[in-house]
């Protein structure tokens, strides 16, 4: 879990990405800044995410991104809902689930979308989509609010959820549901 009652600061090292204001070579200015009570502080949203198997169910907190695969790494197929609208019917690599925070990142990569960090919302981005006569999945990333569910409902039964690069393995999955909550970092 994230603490709320913390403040992050992210160091800029030359790469890409939100939450990097500062650079390294600003860090005493920055330290000056911050004992003079000079700066700014911005409320980001936190992604959420239930895994549902068959026999267990558990949440899992998440700053930058979720990403689904199958575990054998053949197609994933998965009926796609916001909210209780159907979506689509995927089929490709896998799925992304990017938050504002991590849409410079991996989901960048996939040709999803730069999303303003302050702007909370949850981005479907599709990795490398099968787009054929017979499957016609968005090839295109879809973004919605903060405190709106995505769910997926896999044919896959066995699934790599990655969340935030750390990857963990699910067996008989049912379900996943994803959403920017309530919860907030500073």
């Amino acid at each position: 879990k994230f603490n709320s009652k913390l403040y992050y600061v992210g160091i800029n090292t030359g790469h890409l990405g939100f939450l990097q204001d500062v650079k390294i070579d600003e860090v005493d200015e920055f330290i000056d800044d911050l004992m003079s009570e000079n700066y700014k502080v911005d409320s980001i949203g936190i992604q959420e995410t239930d895994v549902v198997c068959k026999d267990k169910e558990s949440k899992h907190f998440s700053l930058n991104e979720v990403v689904i695969k199958d575990i054998n790494s053949k197609l994933f197929k998965a009926d796609v809902y916001i909210e209780d609208d159907l979506l689509e019917n995927y089929v490709g690599d896998g799925i992304m689930l990017a938050t504002s925070i991590g849409s410079t990142a991996h989901n960048l990569s996939y040709n999803g979308s730069i999303v303003y960090p302050s702007f909370s919302s949850l981005q479907i981005t599709p990795m490398a989509p099968i787009n054929s006569n017979r499957y016609r999945p968005l090839t295109k990333s879809v973004i919605i609010p903060e405190n709106v569910n995505v769910d997926l409902i896999p044919d896959n039964d066995d699934l790599v959820v990655t969340f935030d690069g750390e990857d963990i393995l699910f067996n008989d999955v049912d379900s996943i549901s994803s959403k920017i909550g309530k919860q907030k970092i500073k």
